[in-house]
């Protein structure tokens, strides 16, 4: 694991999800009120929104870059334990196809 990848990924406005990567200074998201991850539970998912937190990347606040950081550790941390859990359940091959096949079907490549 590079140990700054979460963080310095979320600085510049890149986010993991449970349902893959995603940029979140895309215009897409202007009118998007769900939060980055609707299977986290996290404090940045609980109480902002995408739009949120695009609008705090779009004026360069930098609340935006602590919140997506909030959320990239907490994904990486959650990831870990579920790795974890699949080692020792036997069952980590399975994980791992998983997690790569959604990595690589993500919202957004670039």
């Amino acid at each position: 694991f590079d140990c700054v990848m979460p963080t310095r990924n979320a600085r510049k406005g890149t986010v993991f999800t449970s349902k893959g990567k995603l940029i979140i200074k895309s215009a897409r998201y202007k009118d998007d009120f769900s939060p980055l991850d609707e299977n986290c539970n996290c404090y940045t998912c609980r109480n902002f929104s995408r739009a949120y937190i695009r609008h705090l990347f779009s004026v360069d606040e930098i609340l935006g870059m602590r919140l997506t950081s909030l959320h990239s550790l907490h994904f990486y941390l959650e990831l870990v334990r579920k790795a974890r859990k699949a080692i020792l359940e036997n069952r980590y091959s399975d994980f791992k196809k998983e997690m790569l096949k959604k990595l690589q079907n993500s919202e957004e490549l670039s």
